[in-house]
Order: structure tokens, then C-alpha cells, then sequence
């Protein structure tokens, strides 16, 4: 929930989750808009006018969806662009869109984008968007890309990781290379304020545990499998976190199957689809690269 506090002449916008909200109560003379059952995409269509304060939200394919059927690859670099990101930032933002969702469906792909998509998420759309990650299939470049942003949603079979580097045939990246992408997600964890010990241990044979204290729900990581309460990664194997564990240990925020269960997990009530122009646009490109690259 947003509200604007105005002292004197200064207004100012502040947000409230969910988890700070006791009770809302709404003045009897306001009109309460209805919240939207239309589908992802037709509301830049719609020519119905949106009542202030109603959220716009956007839902953008990082990847084909798995209702593709395999039309296209997914390679992160090659059919996914982070300049087609950054250049349908103009598209959302004639739409008056206040939310993106990142829908995830990758494979992984180049490193040599990664910097790139983590510099677009944390200057482009961080500051002008509330962005979240809504994740179906996230491996190595898929999920250390969007890794800057701090909300991660999760569909009921999605997963994240592993986030192994390999080049040529298959072979590992090691010395300063690897330790170059290493220094890098710690980086991106610290903007995306998650722990870094959880990326480490999906990058490199790293154990980790996990204590949540019961009373405020907080979790301590270990990088260790024996420090914590949980083991979320033994000692030998690389991590991969699934949609319930995501929830359990407070790395994912909630479990959402369609697009108006996301929304009200992200804490709307009133919301319509936008972004069609760019939703759009973000799904040609990858048509295109595709076809390129083949």
C-alpha cells in the first residue's frame, strides 16, 4: 500500500507491505475501483480510465514460457538481450506501468551478458518500477541475471540454480575468471540484499545451512551443513532451491501459479495488466534472435 504524506508544502510517497499492515479502512465517500479480471497484456489496450492509485502491472518474458512448447532457445545472450530490456523501458513507461514482473524460463546461457542485464534491472527498472522475478525455470545466467532485484516469486514447480560456469567443452571456469563471477554475484546480492552465501553455494561445491528463528521469522545462512538448523546444500553438490523450499527459508516471497495470484501476493487488491507494447516487443526480439541465430 502506498500513501502520501504531505507536511506543509512536501509531499512524500511511502510504502507499506503487507506484513506492516494491521488494518485499512477506506473513507465511505471514495469510489473503490474493482479490481481487474482482465489477462496480462490487454489492459494498454483498454481503453477504460484507471482510477488513481490502481497498480499497472507489467508481465515480461525473460525466456519463452514452457507454453511455448519449445518454440525458440532460451540462451541469455543470444535469444534473451538486455538491450531489448533496456530499450522497452520507454514502452512501459509511456503506459504509466508502476510494476514489472520478470517471468523466468531459462536455461542460462553467456556471462559476458550478465553484467549487463544486472546494470539494466538495478538502474533502469529498480528505481522507476517496483520489479520482481516470478520464476518457472531459473539455471546459471537466468538466475544471476535478475539476481539484483529483492522479490522473487516462484511458480508451484519453478526452481532456481545451479549457477555453474562452463566454457568451451563443458569445462569448468576456474582461477581468476571464476573468481571474477564470484566477487560479481556478491555484488549483486548486496543490491539485491540477499545473503551471498546462497549464490556461492549454487556457483561452487559449497555446503549451506539455515536457522529461522521462530519469533521473527529471520534466517541465519551458514556456509556450512552443520552451523544450521536446516540443510539446504550437503557438502559435494552444487545448490538448486524449488519453489516450497524457496518459501520455507523466506528466499522466495510466495508461491503464485497464475498472474492474478502473483498480484495479490505482491499485496494488490486493485490492479490492471499494462504493458502490452512492451510485452510485445520483449517476445519479438527473442523471435528474431532466435531465428538469427539458427
Amino acid at each position: 500500500v502506498y500513501f502520501k504524506v504531505k507536511v506543509g508544502s512536501i509531499e512524500q510517497e511511502q510504502f507499506f507491505m503487507t506484513d506492516q499492515i494491521v488494518k485499512i479502512e477506506k473513507d465511505s465517500d471514495t469510489a473503490t475501483p474493482a479490481t481487474t479480471t482482465t489477462k496480462p497484456g490487454e489492459g494498454a489496450a483498454s481503453k477504460k480510465p484507471v482510477a488513481d492509485g490502481v497498480r499497472k502491472i507489467a508481465i515480461l518474458n525473460f525466456g519463452p514460457p514452457s507454453s511455448w512448447q519449445n518454440e525458440i532457445d532460451t540462451t541469455v545472450g543470444i535469444q534473451i538481450s538486455a538491450d531489448a530490456w533496456k530499450r522497452a523501458v520507454p514502452l512501459l513507461e509511456k503506459d504509466g506501468v508502476t510494476d514489472v514482473v520478470v517471468r523466468i524460463n531459462s536455461g542460462g546461457g553467456l556471462l559476458a551478458e550478465l553484467a549487463k542485464f544486472n546494470d539494466v534491472y538495478e538502474k533502469e527498472y529498480k528505481p522507476k518500477f517496483r520489479t520482481v522475478a516470478w520464476i518457472e525455470s531459473a539455471i546459471s545466467c537466468a538466475a544471476m541475471s535478475p539476481w539484483v532485484l529483492e522479490e522473487f516469486y516462484f511458480m508451484p514447480d519453478g526452481n532456481i540454480g545451479a549457477c555453474t560456469g562452463w566454457s568451451g567443452r563443458l569445462s569448468a571456469i576456474k582461477g581468476p575468471q571464476l573468481e571474477m563471477v564470484l566477487y560479481q554475484m556478491e555484488e549483486a546480492s548486496r543490491k539485491g540484499k540477499k545473503d551471498p552465501k546462497i549464490m556461492r553455494a549454487m556457483q561452487i561445491q559449497e555446503p549451506l545451512s539455515a536457522t529461522i528463528d521462530e519469533r521473527t521469522g529471520q534466517v541465519t545462512w551458514f556456509q556450512d551443513d552443520t552451523s544450521g538448523e536446516y540443510i539446504v546444500n550437503p557438502v559435494g553438490q552444487v545448490l538448486t532451491i524449488t519453489a516450497n523450499e524457496a518459501v520455507k527459508l523466506k528466499f522466495g516471497k510466495a508461491v503464485a501459479a497464475t498472474p492474478d495470484e502473483l498480484a495479490r501476493a505482491m499485496g494488490y487488491e486493485e490492479y490492471v495488466w499494462a504493458g502490452n507494447e512492451a510485452m510485445e516487443f520483449i517476445d519479438k526480439n527473442m523471435r528474431d534472435n532466435d531465428k538469427a541465430d539458427k
